[in-house]
């Protein structure tokens, strides 16, 4: 069995697993900090999920997923003006009946299939940039 790490590090740019390790750094940090926003700002799991979404973003600028996290995250952090630009961009894409989870859409069912083997508990937080 892999762990989450191992497998972005033979796949690099499988967005979905971004995402997945992502939202588990979020997680993990707005537990720890109990939603305050400077204390996200100084956790390395917030930093390194936000490192995660935008990396997501310079694979595939057009995932409305990575969009609504990155919205989120900074709507957590207070930074409103910012979380409204990325929700926009998101809303935007979806009005236009757009979804993207990624960009190896003929190869989800696989990978999904592999992330059940996965074991998201044992990474340590590490920055997205592999």
């Amino acid at each position: 069995m892999i762990t989450l790490n191992q497998f972005l590090e033979e796949n690099p740019t499988e967005t979905e697993a971004l995402r997945l390790k992502g939202n588990i750094l979020e997680l993990r940090a707005l537990d720890s900090a109990q939603y305050h926003s400077k204390k996200l700002l100084r956790l390395p799991d917030y930093v390194h999920a936000q490192e995660c979404y935008e990396k997501i973003l310079d694979i595939d600028p057009h995932n409305t997923l990575a969009l609504i996290d990155l919205g989120d995250q900074y709507k957590n952090l207070g930074a409103y003006d910012m979380a409204v630009s990325y929700l926009a961009r998101a809303a935007s894409l979806l009005d236009a009946g757009e979804f993207r989870l990624g960009v190896k859409k003929r190869r989800r069912k696989r990978y999904w299939t592999e992330y059940s083997t996965l074991k998201p508990t044992t990474f340590r937080a590490r920055s997205c940039h592999l």
